[in-house]
């Protein structure tokens, strides 16, 4: 995985969401894990163990899964 790959970022309760993608490096920097994922989008973003969001590859997966 490269980590200058940018993901759109759902949280999990679908309360937020990042307007511009997001870089692995940035994320992981940050103190967050990123892991492929297990449900829906393209990765999982974890802080301290805890799933907190999927990441999306494209801006409109992450509009589609927040009109799930």
């Amino acid at each position: 995985m490269a980590n200058d790959e940018r993901f759109y970022c759902v949280t999990g309760d679908k309360r937020s969401w990042s307007r511009e993608p997001l870089s692995i490096a940035d994320l992981e920097a940050r103190g967050y894990t990123v892991q492929d994922a297990r449900l829906a989008g393209d990765k999982d973003l974890f802080y301290e163990g805890r799933h907190v969001a999927h990441l999306f590859a494209s801006k409109a997966d992450a509009a589609h899964h927040l009109l799930a």
